[in-house]
């Protein structure tokens, strides 16, 4: 995904598979796009990330500012 795709889902509710576990839910995420700043390159990995906030829909719609893995987004 570019960045002008990743902007067209602000507003819009993704599903995102996160690599790692988390401590709000397993398996696949959901987030609701409030607003997109930049995509950049991991140093150590070399993945894609956006820098976004999000409001996240498994944890009663909190705002939170998050680092996404472009690969890992289901739109």
């Amino acid at each position: 995904m570019t960045l002008e795709q990743i902007k067209k889902l602000e507003g819009r509710i993704i599903e995102y598979t996160p690599r790692f576990s988390s401590t709000i839910k397993q398996g696949v995420r959901r987030f609701k796009i409030k607003s997109v700043s930049h995509t950049y390159k991991h140093k150590t990995s070399g993945n894609t990330l956006v820098q976004c906030q999000v409001y996240d829909k498994d944890d009663n719609g909190k705002l939170k500012h998050r680092s996404l893995n472009i690969d890992l987004i289901q739109a």
